[in-house]
């Protein structure tokens, strides 16, 4: 059972791997979908781990503002260990 919920520890799948939560990419989405279902005129911006667990999640929610026929107004990646998110 992987700690973390990334795609690369269950795809491809084994028969020996079991995720017992969801995906970054599936929580993304369903959070822009709910969040656009709830207010249709929200404009949603995304900050994102600069890695392959943030890089999933950003696919979600790019995924699920497309099938909301949005899309994201804004993306911003950080860095692991990033403590300053003040704008520069």
């Amino acid at each position: 059972m992987p700690h973390g919920a990334n795609k690369h520890f269950y795809s491809p799948g084994n028969k020996w791997v079991f995720v017992p939560h969801t995906v970054q990419f599936g929580m993304a989405s369903r959070a822009v979908e709910y969040i656009l279902e709830k207010n249709p005129k929200a404009r949603i911006g995304i900050i994102y781990q600069d890695d392959d667990f943030g890089l999933e999640g950003l696919g979600g929610a790019r995924a699920a503002a497309a099938f909301m026929k949005t899309q994201l107004v804004k993306e911003a990646p950080y860095k692991v260990g990033t403590i300053d998110f003040s704008p520069i």
